[in-house]
């Protein structure tokens, strides 16, 4: 299986020209997820603060990340209602939960509520539950392909859109991510800390734009996230989509491998894999353009309106309004009266005489 895409089966079959540093860091976050695998069915909070620090069920651990199960209001609501009755708890629906996939490399503490696992009745979830599962953090965004999804839980490279891909190889793999401001946005996966799959309708994702709902848009196909950059050589691009190191130019390449920016009267020195998100144009550009064609639109549309409005009004009322009067006046005079006496006049000859008297 060729590197340029990513694949559940890179996953399983590692390479063995990887490096010992590749090596070690994989050991250790096996031993950090089986830490936290005596944890699952137990109610935890992932981080102390901050927007990415959510309290739920932990109900997955893999080798490289962690699912955590969120209650919803109305599944509260309903749980309060079964303490009143004294009814046992049953088991959680899907449509109730908002399961979040966090990548552990970022997780810096996970933190145990006892006294609400001391006193909760869970018994597990229902089996009709069908979780995003793959052997690698990776692979779980793979089998997102073609969902709505939000990257992050917060802050500066939060994201929303529609996964269209995960390409790149095992070691730097990245996602191709369809928004509404920026269009196709590259990020890439070391930087995600965590990922959710958007299931409310009401939240508008993608715009509603009949070329991207029926046709999928184009986008570079790579072999990792650091030979992307090569396919942005000499074009402006937008680095992160937020914060500080946010930032916009022109890209290119030098000799060593590494890339600059050229913004105005600066130049940033920049290595791939530091950086988060990458996009082709402005930050927003995408969305502007389309209100700008929007705008543009609804402007022919008035114009071609007051057109034919000024059309209808001149016309009928010039129309009308000559046509009444000198059709009439010309019809009244030339046809009735001064018309007809004069073409008389022209067409036949009238010699009067005088009756005179003859003497005898």
């Amino acid at each position: 299986m060729s590197n340029y895409y990513y694949d559940q089966n890179q996953d399983q079959t590692q390479n063995a020209n990887r490096s010992r540093a590749r090596k070690v860091q994989q050991s250790e976050s096996t031993g950090y997820s089986a830490h936290f695998k005596p944890l699952k069915g137990r109610v935890v909070t992932v981080y102390r603060g901050g927007p990415e620090s959510k309290t739920g069920y932990l109900i997955d651990v893999q080798s490289d990340y962690l699912t955590l199960a969120l209650e919803t209001k109305q599944n509260n609501n309903q749980q309060n209602n079964n303490q009143q009755n004294n009814q046992p708890a049953q088991l959680i629906p899907q449509q109730q939960y908002t399961f979040i996939y966090y990548q552990l490399a970022h997780v810096k503490s996970i933190t145990e509520d006892t006294k609400s696992n001391s006193a909760q009745t869970f018994s597990g979830f229902n089996s009709e539950v069908e979780l995003h599962r793959a052997n690698t953090f990776a692979g779980t965004l793979l089998l997102m392909k073609d969902k709505q999804v939000q990257i992050n839980q917060g802050g500066p490279e939060k994201k929303l859109g529609k996964i269209l891909d995960v390409l790149g190889s095992f070691e730097s793999a990245y996602v191709v991510l369809l928004t509404e401001d920026d269009g196709v946005v590259y990020i890439n996966v070391e930087h995600i800390k965590s990922v959710s799959e958007v299931v409310n309708k009401n939240t508008p994702v993608v715009m509603q734009n009949p070329l991207l709902v029926e046709e999928t848009p184009e986008y570079i196909k790579a072999k990792s996230f650091n030979e992307l950059f090569e396919e942005f050589s000499h074009r402006w691009v937008a680095i992160n989509g937020g914060g500080p190191e946010a930032v916009e130019g022109v890209l290119v390449q030098s000799r060593n491998g590494n890339f600059t920016l050229v913004q105005n009267n600066q130049v940033l020195r920049l290595q791939p894999r530091h950086v988060k998100t990458i996009a082709l144009g402005s930050k927003g550009s995408f969305k502007q353009n389309e209100e700008n064609s929007e705008q543009n639109g609804d402007t022919n549309e008035e114009d071609s309106t007051q057109e034919s409005t000024t059309v209808d009004r001149t016309g009928g009322r010039t129309g009308g309004r000559t046509g009444r009067r000198t059709g009439g006046r010309t019809d009244d005079r030339s046809g009735g009266r001064r018309t007809g006496s004069r073409s008389s006049t022209a067409g036949e000859k009238v010699i009067k005489t005088k009756n005179y008297r003859w003497k005898a």
